[in-house]
């Protein structure tokens, strides 16, 4: 991997250079990544470059292009005061292969190393960015002109603002006296204007969202980093992020999800032709020892001792909805590969009544009929369905009153099975069922992923699905299992 830096010259003889806020700024020589006490103290740089026509010559470079938000990302960077040399895409990455490959391969190492990330919203961003240093709250109107800005819907920030050990927000033309807001000081006036106008509206988060989907992923965003360990991000949050955002295609795809699982350089893993970016990724996930990609939506390998390996499409997470826990760990031996740290659940003809209570709960559905269980399964099924369940349809009706409910599962055949843990909904309809599985490693607030073992002709398959109910967790630990697959 060839890593260079844009760092000051005092005198770039026979160099080109960059001449921002009175310095001049060349291109590194490689570093040697073998002694990292050579390289300096630098900080990464992350913007939106915008659509193909705003671009301007290179500086650097002839007969090429870059983004017209370049210079000015560079120059708010330098502003900052945070170092004096820095890792920017469009001048650190080499133009010609196989150097950018394995470059672009080691973005999670590179912003990992970084001393911290410098974002660079859009000037759009300006006055809300003004309100949050001066009175710690933006206004409705601030909002808008935030949830205009695309930083937080692009591939590549996603990775970026996983490895980052520092967040620094600054916007597109602030003079140099702007102070760069920390990025938990920015999540915290963020979340506290959202909320505050949702109180002032009347509205629940849901409504919210709608109103604000680019700032709720934003949010969601920061709030991962704040939580999450740098490196311990599992698979299936790495997935459930990143299909919020803008793809362009299938490898910068998982080009994107492959950086924001590993902080190492590239191992040249995608330096074969043939070589599948969905495996890459998997591979990458195995390394780590977290299969908690299994829980995608995508249909599953059909070679006998892979069944439970999704074949990798674009490995879409079962549900859209931030998920925790470090990892789904497993081993393999002769046998095959065990998941440990598993629930085994069985269909049952009722639920018990605590867990019935918390889901209903859980529903905010006090209204509901106790005794049908089908009825409450019903619900949960069409909350699932708003969240982001995939295999469904997406645009079902989330509000039914307790008669459309029962309707709806007299005249359907039910899409969920009752269990006296709770309820789990499968991706697709499950019969000659041999078993059901729940991690106790991955979590969502409101149960877990899992896998439902059917008999098949060949052999088991395994459905995705989710569970609903409050048997997982801590409490559950003593009655986790390995289970073979």
């Amino acid at each position: 991997m060839e890593f260079r830096l844009m760092i000051e010259a005092l005198d770039p003889i026979d160099r080109r250079s960059i001449d921002l806020e009175g310095k001049h700024w060349v291109l590194s020589e490689p570093f040697n990544l073998d002694r990292p006490e050579s390289i300096p103290k630098y900080s990464c740089i992350s913007y939106v470059w915008g659509d193909k026509t705003e671009r301007e010559p290179h500086p650097l470079l002839t007969d090429t292009t870059m983004s017209t938000h370049t210079i000015p990302a560079f120059t708010a960077a330098i502003r900052a005061k945070k170092s004096n040399a820095f890792w920017i895409d469009t001048f650190c990455v080499p133009p010609a292969e196989p150097a950018k490959r394995f470059t672009l391969e080691s973005m999670g190492f590179i912003y990992y190393q970084s001393s911290e990330v410098i974002v660079m919203l859009s000037s759009t961003t300006s006055e809300a960015m003004e309100q949050m240093v001066e009175r710690g709250m933006v206004t409705e109107e601030g909002l808008a002109r935030l949830e205009q800005d695309n930083w937080a819907t692009r591939l590549w920030t996603y990775q970026e603002s996983a490895n980052a050990n520092y967040f620094y927000f600054v916007y597109e033309g602030a003079n140099e006296i702007f102070e760069p807001i920390v990025g938990v000081d920015f999540f915290n006036h963020l979340g506290f204007s959202l909320q505050k106008l949702k109180k002032e509206k009347g509205i629940d988060d849901l409504a919210l969202t709608s109103l604000f989907p680019k700032l709720s992923n934003l949010e969601d965003l920061l709030a991962e980093s704040c939580v999450t360990p740098l490196g311990h991000r599992s698979a299936l949050v790495v997935m459930t992020s990143i299909q919020r955002r803008t793809i362009d295609n299938i490898k910068n795809l998982f080009y994107a999800m492959t950086c924001a699982v590993t902080t190492k350089p590239s191992p040249g893993l995608w330096n074969q032709v043939d070589q599948d970016p969905a495996e890459v990724f998997m591979a990458t996930c195995e390394g780590n020892n977290d299969y908690s990609f299994i829980y995608s939506s995508d249909e599953r390998d059909e070679t006998p001792g892979r069944r439970w390996r999704p074949k990798g499409h674009s490995l879409s997470p079962i549900l859209s909805y931030h998920s925790y826990g470090k990892a789904q760990r497993a081993h393999r031996t002769p046998e095959g590969l065990w998941l440990e740290g598993m629930l085994s659940f069985a269909v049952s003809s009722t639920m018990d009544a605590e867990v019935r209570s918390w889901i209903m709960w859980w529903l905010n559905q006090s209204e509901l009929v106790e005794e049908v269980d089908s009825v409450l399964a019903q619900a949960c099924v069409l909350r699932l369905r708003g969240l982001g369940l995939q295999g469904f349809p997406r645009d079902a009706e989330i509000n039914r009153t307790p008669a459309e409910l029962a309707e709806q599962v007299t005249h359907n055949p039910p899409e969920y099975l009752i269990l006296k843990e709770g309820i789990f909904v499968p991706q697709k309809p499950a019969t000659q069922i041999l078993r059901i599985l729940v991690s106790n490693q991955i979590f969502w607030a409101f149960g877990a992923p899992g896998l439902v073992e059917i008999e098949g002709k060949e052999g088991s398959e395994y459905v995705v699905g989710v569970y609903v109910g409050n048997r997982v967790g801590s409490k559950a630990q003593a009655n986790t299992i390995s289970a073979l697959l």
